[in-house]
C-alpha cells in the first residue's frame, strides 16, 4: 500500500537539530515540512503504538489558528495507553 506523507503548510515549533536520514524497517513517513521537506512525523506498521514526533504537541496552545491542531495525536495516544495491557 502506497502512503503519501501529510504536507501541511502549518507551523509546528521544532527545537531539534537532528533530523531523520532514513527510515527503519516498518516506519512510514505520515508528516513532512513544507518549507525544507524534513520528516517531521513517522509510524511504525504493525501491532505495536509507536509513533515518533519532530516538535511537541504538548507545547501547543488549544485553538491557536497558525499551529497544526494536536489534539487528534494527543487523544490516539491516550487511547493507545488506556488500551495497553500492562
Amino acid at each position: 500500500m502506497s502512503r503519501r506523507p501529510l504536507r501541511i503548510a502549518l507551523s509546528a515549533p521544532r527545537y531539534h537539530h537532528l533530523a531523520i536520514r532514513a527510515l527503519g524497517r516498518d516506519l512510514w513517513v505520515e508528516a513532512c515540512s513544507t518549507g525544507d521537506g524534513l520528516i517531521e512525523a513517522i509510524r511504525l506498521q504493525g501491532r505495536s503504538y509507536v509513533l515518533g514526533l519532530q516538535w511537541h504537541p504538548e507545547f501547543h496552545p488549544p485553538g491557536s489558528p497558525e499551529l497544526l491542531d494536536c489534539t487528534p495525536i494527543l487523544d490516539e495516544f491516550l487511547a493507545a495507553a488506556r488500551g495497553r495491557l500492562w
